[in-house]
């Protein structure tokens, strides 16, 4: 929507496949499996697209999908999309006010109702040490290079659509998509303070996440300064093709990466779980009662590749990663995440 010649459209969609992580977010741009989180932001990214087109329904049916699919990547495309729609579109004001309007109604029924309770709650030092190894959950304290490394997305997003000002090629959705992540911005640093009181709700909502989306935007400027922009000064279809080969390239280099060094003796792609030893196990494990108890390295997930969860669909006594993620929304749960680590000790130690 932002870019105006196929070649641009190519290089944008190689760029979008070198894959790299967005600063302290707990976000790659582009993950080895399917996880919700990247469906999620495909129906965003085609919201965004949307808006820029002027769509605003089809925007917010979209950023109303991705909500469903991951409730804390939907809920920064939907802020973009109508607080960019409330600013640049003045004929629809009337509408956007009226949903922001039932908005606020829901939002003060639910506390009204008490149903956001546990949630409106400052994080205890227990809770909180059950969070240890997810930092990216508060940029309160981020560090002044990873302040610096997230600037340079804003920085580039501004310089670049004052440059397609000048040449008149920025349209009225542009616009609305700048508004919307202005106002994301103001909503990111408003959110900071509530961040660091460790209020439950506003730590738990991951602002942090936010910035995947002006990763996206600076990239796609950023393409459109190799390929495109340079046109306006004379050059030729040539110059374009040069600049996708440049993109591609990178795509390739790092994909080659990934396939021959990172993820070694791996298949592109695979649908089932590896057949190893540890599928194997997993494959015993399933035919014993389904109310077995499993004792394994808590990190076996990332380690092995699959949870006993998932692979044997049997319950287990600790998986680190995801046990930790689900007691950020509960303090039940944390206080029994940490209990159980504490009680596992150093696991390769044991007899």
């Amino acid at each position: 929507a932002l870019l105006g010649t196929r070649w641009a459209a190519a290089a944008l969609v190689l760029a979008m496949s070198i894959r790299h992580r967005v600063p302290k977010t707990g976000v790659n741009t582009l993950e080895h499996y399917f996880h919700p989180r990247m469906l999620a932001f495909a129906f965003g990214a085609a919201a965004l697209a949307a808006l820029v087109r002027g769509r605003t329904g089809v925007a917010a049916a979209l950023a109303i999908g991705a909500g469903l699919v991951h409730p804390t990547t939907g809920i920064w495309f939907a802020i973009v999309i109508g607080g960019g729609a409330l600013i640049a579109f003045p004929a629809q004001r009337r509408r956007w006010l009226l949903l922001v309007f039932a908005g606020a109604v829901t939002g003060l029924g639910l506390l009204y109702s008490g149903a956001l309770a546990g949630r409106l709650v400052v994080m205890d030092a227990e809770w909180l040490q059950s969070l240890a190894t997810k930092d990216y959950l508060f940029p309160n304290e981020w560090s002044v290079s990873t302040w610096l490394q997230h600037l340079v997305y804003p920085i580039v997003i501004a310089i670049s659509f004052r440059a397609r000002r000048r040449l008149g090629v920025a349209g009225p959705g542009e616009h609305a998509l700048i508004a919307g992540l202005a106002v994301m911005l103001i909503v990111f640093g408003a959110a900071l303070p509530f961040v660091s009181a460790r209020i439950a709700l506003a730590v738990q909502l991951q602002v942090s996440r936010a910035m995947w989306l002006f990763d996206f935007v600076a990239v796609t400027y950023a393409v459109w300064w190799l390929v495109e922009a340079p046109a306006g000064r004379g050059h030729r279809v040539a110059a374009r093709r040069w600049a996708v080969a440049v993109v591609a390239a990178a795509a390739l280099a790092r994909g080659s990466y990934v396939m021959f060094v990172e993820k070694a003796g791996a298949p592109p792609v695979r649908v089932e779980l590896a057949a190893d030893a540890w599928r194997d196990a997993m494959n015993w494990l399933g035919t014993q009662p389904a109310d077995v108890h499993v004792f394994a390295d808590p990190g076996h997930a990332w380690r092995y590749g699959s949870s006993v969860r998932i692979a044997a669909g049997r319950d287990v006594f600790l998986e680190e990663v995801k046990d930790a993620a689900i007691g950020m929304y509960s303090r039940d749960v944390a206080i029994r995440v940490l209990r159980r680590t504490r009680a596992l000790g150093d696991f390769p130690q044991l007899t």
